[in-house]
């Protein structure tokens, strides 16, 4: 140690030459970044966002809450439409079952009423299709009484038309 100006001086020694206290830590860390050895490595650290950053990231959160809301209409509505066909087909799927449960099915079929048949003051209704016998009953009083079809009472010779 010397002593100069009412100073101390320290003089260090680095690799054998002698320096002071700043020249050795610049040699120091000259020889961490120059002479050693220096890998580049990542690290999970936090990040603090800017100010812009911020302002863009709650732009982009902002879209994607219109985004999730505008999905969400859309799997309501695609909901609504499955359900829809799904109940037509349970509707579809538990007929088609009594039908073939029971065999039959109850349906409007065109049908004769044949007056007067098999005897006087009797109807019969027929099935059209397979000429079954529906039944047979009484006729109404309505029904005893003939109807008059006036179309062929106008074609018939000798009748008079107005003109």
């Amino acid at each position: 140690m010397a002593k100069k100006d009412d100073r101390v001086t320290v003089e260090y020694s680095v690799g054998g030459r002698a320096m002071s206290l700043e020249e050795a830590a610049t040699e120091v860390l000259k020889g961490l970044n120059g002479k050693g050895k220096v890998k580049e490595t990542t690290e999970w650290l936090r990040y603090d966002f800017s100010n812009d950053e911020l302002l863009d990231k709650a732009r982009e959160l902002g879209r994607a809450g219109q985004e999730i809301s505008c999905l969400e209409s859309q799997l309501d509505s695609v909901k609504k439409d499955l359900n829809a066909k799904i109940a037509a087909l349970e509707a579809t799927r538990g007929m088609l079952g009594n039908h073939v449960t029971s065999g039959y099915e109850m349906r409007n079929l065109k049908c004769e009423i044949r007056y007067n048949d098999p005897e006087d003051k009797t109807k019969t209704v027929v099935r059209v299709d397979t000429g079954e016998v529906i039944r047979t009953a009484k006729m109404e009083s309505h029904e005893l009484q003939e109807e008059i079809d006036f179309e062929k009472a106008a074609e018939k010779p000798g009748a008079e038309t107005t003109a």
